[in-house]
């Protein structure tokens, strides 16, 4: 196996890039689950049409699992 030089073996201290990989959902797209509004970390379950955040208006979502606002076990 032969490596470029720009590329570098993934280490278990680094997080792989599809660990840092954040799939945001815009206000008025189909969806399915639950999701956290990025400006104010408001939960919502969605089965539908993903609507404006209740709380703040924003109209970007992330799924909880990558979420800053939510604690992490």
């Amino acid at each position: 196996m032969r490596m470029r030089e720009w590329a570098r073996p993934h280490t278990e201290a680094e997080p792989s890039p599809l660990e840092e990989y954040i799939e945001f959902h815009q206000a008025g797209f189909p969806a399915v689950g639950r999701f956290c509004c990025v400006s104010c970390g408001n939960k919502v379950a969605c089965v539908g049409l993903l609507r404006s955040c209740r709380v703040c208006g924003g109209d970007l979502w992330e799924r909880p699992e990558t979420s800053p606002w939510v604690m992490q076990p």
